[in-house]
């Protein structure tokens, strides 16, 4: 029973040793492609400040030309609802900027403004924050 033994030991080796060596990889890897599918480009130009309550805010972002784009702000009492924040095109130059003011009774904290750009079949997505004293 014992040199059985050993013989299945000696062939499970030999198999072992005849399979094809594996690829390094480097420190990190898992050997899966987990890169984001390519996307459009979405980032921040510029964003006012802290801003007074019923003071104007404005968001530039730059993206690609004639890319269509979306903004929404929300408040502790929900989305807004302000003129300003309606859907937009980029410009020539990649550009899309909203400008809005903030309500007299907005409550003073950071909110969240989410835009989302597309253009032929790609999206892009930005989050920022906008403190309102």
């Amino acid at each position: 029973m014992r040199r059985d033994g050993a013989l299945v030991a000696a062939l499970i080796l030999s198999s072992l040793l005849m399979l094809p060596a594996a690829s390094p990889m480097a420190a990190g890897e898992s050997g899966i492609d987990v890169r984001p599918a390519a996307g459009l480009s979405v980032t921040k130009v510029s964003l006012t400040p802290p801003v007074k309550r019923g003071a104007k805010a404005q968001l530039v972002v730059a993206t690609k030309a004639k890319a269509k784009c979306t903004i929404k702000v929300t408040y502790k009492s929900g989305p807004s609802k302000a003129k300003g924040l309606e859907p937009k095109t980029a410009g020539s130059n990649g550009r899309a900027i909203w400008s809005w003011t903030i309500g007299t009774n907005t409550t003073p904290g950071k909110w969240p403004i989410d835009v989302q750009c597309s253009l032929g079949g790609k999206s892009g997505k930005l989050r920022e924050y906008i403190k309102v004293k």
